[in-house]
């Protein structure tokens, strides 16, 4: 039989084929203009709300890596000649996609601009969802320049021009806005590019308009903690207020929040600024919330106590925190354990000197069905004691086709010089 083929028609296909899309429907990069050539065909031009079901789908494909942002514009521009008129929702769409080329290194600031400049140029007025879309553009923007080792394109500067052009404006701003710029602030921090006061700044500011700090802010202000407490710029003192603020505010706090509580821990006692004690207690508020501690809760406590002590020094404290680490990572469902989890576990041991039962790991790992990957192999190589046993590794990685990244390589170049390789022991897996 004949489906009939209508407008509506084509935009539930399109609001349909973008939820499909995000839960792993794999669709061809070029499906948008197929299907605005169909309508095309038989006559059915599209309208403004086409083009949003449209731009939907497009975004679920450059969320993937599918599109580039020159043919985002193109599914726009073809639209468009068809009689599609873009609004504020179009554009807020068309950021959305942009924010998902960015993640795959598909897109740059210069092509968010250009989309303000277009909103202007129509005559249209950026709304809160513009402004939130391009926070969380320009978090994604600064993770990604860490990440590829480059300087931040933006700066805490550029955050805060946003803030006063939507007071100019009068354009509203929601929790979900306070919060978009604290991953901002979260993904400069990283680069050394902001600090904690500036997080402080904008919470600052949400009380002053009378928005309630959410689960997710004081999250997401933990891990900015975490992130200065990495290079001591911050005291286990910051992290507590956090957690009473949370307390008297009635918030519960996740397990999400507990596990970056225990991330920044790491930092505090990297930098002696905190007890293992305090870490101890961390896990038993994470028990005592009948939350069960998962891989990334592990991971931390194995690296706090690793770090106990300082970086460098092995006191009978560390020997101690080690040994209850090992004590939690058993009592972890194997089915939780992932390679980081066993990582950190490895690089306890051989900061405490048991080196061989680090080595270890990797059979067990192996025995319960998962496979080593390139973090698990740097874990093992810093727990080498002598040359023979790292080229047993490398050979292993070589056999495992596991690649080596910049890490594996030094680590190796280390070793066939002569260097102690349990002396390599970094805060930053």
């Amino acid at each position: 039989f004949e489906v009939k083929r209508d407008l509506v028609s084509f935009n539930t296909l399109f609001y349909s084929a973008a939820q499909a899309c995000k839960n792993g429907v794999d669709y061809n990069g070029s499906q948008s203009l197929m299907w605005l050539d169909e309508m095309r065909s038989i006559g059915i031009m599209p309208d403004t709300a086409s083009l949003n079901s449209l731009l939907m789908f497009v975004g679920s494909l450059s969320s993937r890596g599918k599109l580039k942002v020159e043919e985002i514009w193109t599914v726009v521009q073809e639209a468009n000649k068809l009689g599609a008129v873009c609004d504020i929702q179009s554009y807020n769409l068309i950021l959305f996609a942009i924010a998902g080329a960015i993640y795959h290194d598909k897109a740059a600031m210069k092509d968010v601009r250009y989309v303000l400049k277009t909103i202007d140029d129509a005559g249209l007025t950026m709304n809160t969802y513009t402004c939130n879309s391009l926070f969380e553009i320009m978090s994604r923007i600064a993770s990604r320049s860490r990440l590829n080792k480059d300087a931040p394109s933006i700066t805490i500067k550029d955050v805060r021009e946003i803030f006063r052009e939507m007071k100019s404006k009068s354009i509203a701003m929601d929790v979900v806005t306070f919060n978009s710029a604290l991953c901002c602030v979260t993904a400069l921090a990283k680069s050394n590019a902001a600090s904690i006061r500036d997080a402080e700044d904008f919470i600052f500011e949400m009380r002053r308009l009378s928005i309630s700090p959410d689960i997710i802010t004081y999250t997401k202000f933990l891990e900015i903690i975490a992130v200065q407490a990495k290079v001591g710029k911050v005291d286990v003192r910051e992290a507590e207020l956090v957690m009473y603020q949370m307390q008297q505010e009635g918030i519960k706090p996740s397990l999400v929040t507990y596990n970056v509580l225990m991330e920044a821990m790491s930092g505090f006692l990297a930098w002696r600024k905190a007890k293992f004690e305090e870490a101890e207690a961390v896990l038993e508020a994470i028990e005592a919330r009948g939350y069960t501690p998962d891989a990334y809760t592990i991971t931390y406590f194995c690296h706090c106590a690793r770090l106990t002590g300082g970086m460098r020094m092995v006191t009978p404290q560390r020997v101690n925190a080690v040994q209850r680490a090992w004590v939690v990572f058993r009592n972890l469902r194997m089915s939780k354990r992932t390679t980081v989890a066993y990582a950190a576990m490895m690089d306890a041991f051989g900061a405490v000197g048991r080196n061989q039962v680090g080595l270890g790991l990797l059979d067990l790992a192996e025995s319960h069905g998962l496979m080593p990957d390139t973090v698990m192999m740097n874990a093992a190589l810093r727990c080498c004691v002598d040359h023979k046993e790292v080229e047993e590794i490398v050979a292993k990685m070589d056999r495992m086709h596991i690649p080596k990244n910049s890490g594996t390589l030094k680590l190796i170049e280390r070793a066939r010089l002569g260097a102690d390789l349990t002396l390599n022991y970094k805060y930053f897996r």
